[in-house]
């Protein structure tokens, strides 16, 4: 794969398909997760070698999409094979990271989530930005809070 300096049609496309999927997250479910389709359907039958970055931009993306409506199974698949593509970029590996972190929250996989969310504070080190480093501590502490809020749950349910 490419760099993703390297800017084409095809690329700002696919990057303005990612970007517009995420701005529709909190406002158009159907149509997030129709630009993110829209978005990885062209990075699987490019007309040029896409940069890998990018490639995994679309692929987190769509988890993301999936993930936000409730289709799980399919956004642990779209986050797996964006996993499984070696990039070197830190932000879009953190991205990615956060994106898991929050499926694994949503499904009540809180150890793995405090887990991820670990390992992408770790890698935002190096990046010297304490908003992303607060950001991901915010995050974590959702995880603990929900982790608590649960197992408060399971005690009072042994007392009856």
């Amino acid at each position: 794969m490419v760099p993703i300096a390297t800017q084409t049609p095809v690329t700002e496309q696919i990057q303005g398909l990612v970007q517009a999927s995420f701005a529709r997250r909190y406002d158009d479910l159907a149509a997030m997760l129709r630009d993110a389709r829209a978005a990885v359907a062209l990075t699987e039958e490019p007309p040029e070698e896409l940069p890998a970055e990018l490639v995994v931009k679309a692929w987190t993306q769509l988890g993301n999409a999936y993930r936000i409506t409730g289709c799980y199974a399919e956004a642990e698949q779209a986050l797996a094979r964006a996993g499984a593509i070696p990039i070197s970029d830190l932000p879009t590996s953190i991205h990615l990271i956060e994106v898991q972190a929050s499926l694994h929250r949503n499904t009540g996989r809180y150890d793995c989530a405090a887990c991820l969310l670990g390992c992408a504070i770790a890698a935002q080190e190096p990046l010297g930005n304490p908003a992303g480093k607060a950001r991901l501590y915010i995050q974590l502490g959702i995880v603990e809070l929900d982790a608590a809020r649960l197992l408060t749950l399971r005690a009072a349910h042994l007392k009856e």
